[in-house]
């Protein structure tokens, strides 16, 4: 129903706009066939505001969400039928407006604390409808705003954008994201305001960024605006934003996160003047930005613990299946929790005795394939024919709802709920927390400690680049220099020739020179292609990317030779400071030249 169905629906039934509002009675009434049953009367006394404009706003919403069955039914009940008793007492003997004069459209930041602050005198509620409480006069604003603001125009009128209001394309949506709304009340200043929803409205329609890569800028820029409360950011001079950096630097606890900040404060100003907001930028963003170890520092995370896995194992029997079967699927393919959610039945595959899990994964944008164990493919079959069994029609493996994907913010808080009442702990006795990610981790450490090729591994976890696999396999610097390529580096050091033979058995190695870079004619550039222009041209010797091997030996030794040819040549005296570039040269060839005849 639209809302002005479910208004004319309101009108047409005088019960309805009585003091005592049943809300049984609205599904038993309209869907007398419907799934929904209500194991009660749940009556709503709206007697002490009867007659007002919030009364009506109270019971259109709740109308809403019943007749369009919105939510969940238990949804619904929890969160709006046994909260409005708590917010009808509110509203007839805590608001400090008449009541006549209220409306939930009108509703400013704030007023969640006055409800806190009115029941914290009189306990007449528990603390979670308390809790609740406070939080819906935030829902049926939004709400009623998004049925009152419909064109192009009114829309930069709402303070709460959902993002399934725009109509995006399904592959820029991770629907497993809990979070699809944008929030504007906190940005005071009106002009700031204005700028934000200009951008985030320029993300949404005029580029193709994922919708979680738009709410991290959204999330930093709004950080940013709201540190500057009281100020256009028009005004802003570049003292101010080299103040702010320092600040940032202080208080983001990794490199990466302060990083990513920056990146998201110099699109807002850079997007900013694109729009005509303002015709400079006043600081260089980008000299602000720290290095790091891309390896090392990028991710700090270990995999599972042996300690915590067996506990897991131990108490997989007592724990939901659903959740049990999430955990499997993890820790036998390391896939992202976001992908085990959107699993469809139709993703388990059996292809002449080698089974697999194909399905499409968002973040690299293409279908890919998993082989999974013949245990696990057991398992989840008999899991999909028991879920078909108790609700046909199911599209999901994992759900929150008819055909709708579980959450993973959800799945997260009912397993560490699990975890705390199993009772499981690290080993020095602290509680352990699940973190989903780890579980990648520790499949790609696994793939390691076996000894599987790195190649492998890379196609295992879908890289598109092997410097992304290796974040997740943090292996010791020895164990990455045996694996990575098996490359000599500008250094000198060597941990295995990659020679002709190696060559023949591993044809992926031609599509792996592609994907690292470009070929050089004394070895190979190391810089992913997706980074761009290598920054370090014509100083491949000295550069960390730079990888060469046995077969290269000739014409290093020849580019030695001309080195000797030209620093003769030079001499001394005024070409002193050529001679001098030169003989790092000579000693870089030198060293390289030494490690791979050495290794022959």
């Amino acid at each position: 129903m639209t809302w002005e169905e479910v208004q004319r629906y309101y009108r047409k039934h005088p019960e309805l706009q009585g003091p005592y509002f049943n809300a049984a009675s609205v599904v038993s009434t309209s869907y007398p066939e419907t799934e929904w049953i209500f194991t009660k009367d749940y009556y709503i006394d709206f007697s002490a505001i009867h007659g007002t404009r919030a009364e009506m706003e109270m019971k259109l919403v709740l109308l809403y969400l019943i007749l369009n069955r919105k939510l969940l039914l238990q949804t619904i009940i929890v969160y709006y039928i046994e909260v409005y008793p708590c917010m009808i007492d509110f509203l007839a003997h805590g608001l400090s407006q008449p009541i006549r004069e209220f409306s939930f459209v009108k509703v400013l930041k704030g007023f969640d604390s006055d409800i806190r602050k009115y029941f914290a005198q009189d306990h007449k509620f528990t603390m979670s409808r308390i809790k609740y409480a406070s939080l819906l006069p935030r829902k049926i604003k939004n709400l009623l705003e998004r049925m009152a603001y419909t064109s192009e125009e009114d829309y930069f009128q709402r303070d709460s954008w959902s993002i399934y209001d725009f109509h995006m394309e399904k592959d820029r949506i991770n629907p497993t994201n809990s979070m699809y709304r944008f929030y504007f009340y906190d940005i005071y200043n009106e002009n700031n305001r204005y700028i934000l929803k200009k951008m985030v409205d320029w993300m949404i329609k005029k580029s193709h960024i994922s919708f979680s890569t738009m709410y991290a800028r959204y999330s930093h820029i709004k950080e940013f605006l709201k540190h500057f409360q009281k100020r256009r950011v028009q005004s802003l001079t570049t003292e101010d934003l080299t103040a702010y950096m320092a600040e940032l630097s202080d208080t983001s606890r990794q490199i990466t996160t302060y990083n990513v900040k920056i990146c998201s404060l110099e699109f807002f100003y850079k997007l900013g003047k694109k729009l005509g907001f303002w015709d400079t930028i006043p600081l260089n963003f980008h000299a602000y930005r720290k290095r790091y170890s891309y390896v090392c520092d990028y991710h700090t995370i270990g995999g599972v613990s042996d300690y915590v896995k067996r506990q897991l194992f131990s108490k997989m029997k007592e724990m939901p299946r659903d959740l049990a079967m999430i955990l499997l699927i993890m820790y036998e393919t390391g896939m992202r929790i976001s992908e085990v959610c959107r699993l469809t039945l139709d993703s388990l595959q059996d292809f002449h005795g080698r089974y697999y899990l194909v399905y499409w994964q968002l973040k690299m944008k293409k279908e890919v394939e998993q082989p999974i164990p013949y245990g696990l493919y057991l398992k989840m079959k008999d899991y999909k024919e028991e879920l078909l069994t108790e609700y046909p029609g199911e599209i999901y493996f994992f759900t929150s709802g008819f055909c709708t994907p579980a959450k993973t913010l959800a799945v997260s808080v009912r397993m560490n709920k699990f975890i705390s009442l199993a009772g499981i702990m690290e080993k020095d006795g602290t509680p352990y927390h699940f973190k989903a990610h780890e579980f990648r981790h520790d499949f790609a450490l696994r793939l390691v400690n076996n000894r599987i090729p790195f190649l492998e591994i890379q196609k295992l976890l879908h890289h598109s680049s092997p410097e992304m696999s290796m974040i997740y396999a943090k292996v010791s610097e020895q164990e990455r220099k045996e694996r990575y390529n098996r490359f000599c580096d500008s250094t000198g050091h060597i941990s295995s020739k990659l020679n002709e033979k190696e060559m023949a058995v591993h044809d992926d190695v031609a599509w792996m020179h592609y994907m690292l870079g470009q070929i050089l004619p004394n070895g190979y550039c190391s810089y992913p292609a997706k980074l761009g222009v290598c920054p370090h041209a014509n100083r491949c010797l000295f550069c960390d990317q730079f990888k060469t091997t046995s077969e290269f030996l000739p014409v290093l030794k020849r580019q030695l030779l001309k080195v000797n040819c030209l620093m003769d040549r030079a001499g001394h005296g005024e070409n002193e400071e050529y001679r001098k570039t030169l003989e790092k040269v000579h000693q870089k060839l030198q060293l390289i030249i030494s490690s791979l005849e050495a290794s022959e």
